[in-house]
């Protein structure tokens, strides 16, 4: 296998298998928050795929910060944020006043950038829907 990738939005998801997957990409949509059968189909994917790390392409906010940190904390494997980025969300999000909550979130995290980002007076949030889909790389 060459790479899992969990996608928030049912869109975002039908989009990215249509126009992005390559042979040797699992493709998972969590619908939000992935129910526990989703993350027990998750553990055992990335147990059989042999891949290093799961990316997950979600929302640029609050939301979409909390599921990164629940699969990180939910899967045996590093998490990394896939179009999740403060340049992202600046260039095609909208702006909004910082957001509470997102300095719950370690400094280890994956999301942790993110987090800081959308705490801060230059906090944009981004639906991921206004994206084209990307390979991961």
């Amino acid at each position: 296998m060459r790479s899992l990738l969990t996608i928030e939005n049912l869109e975002s998801f039908h989009r990215h298998v249509r126009e992005r997957r390559t042979d040797g990409d699992i493709i998972v949509y969590c619908g939000g928050f992935p129910a526990p059968p989703v993350i027990r189909a998750l553990r055992r994917l990335s147990e059989l795929s042999g891949v290093a790390r799961l990316h997950h392409w979600g929302d640029v906010d609050a939301g979409g910060v909390r599921i990164g940190r629940f699969l990180e904390e939910s899967l045996p494997l590093p998490i990394v944020p896939h179009l999740m980025t403060d340049a992202l969300a600046l260039s095609s999000g909208r702006a909004v006043p910082p957001l509470n909550g997102m300095e719950n979130v370690p400094t280890h995290s994956a999301f942790a950038l993110l987090a800081r980002f959308l705490a801060s007076d230059s906090a944009h949030v981004l639906e991921q829907e206004v994206l084209d889909p990307q390979p991961v790389s």
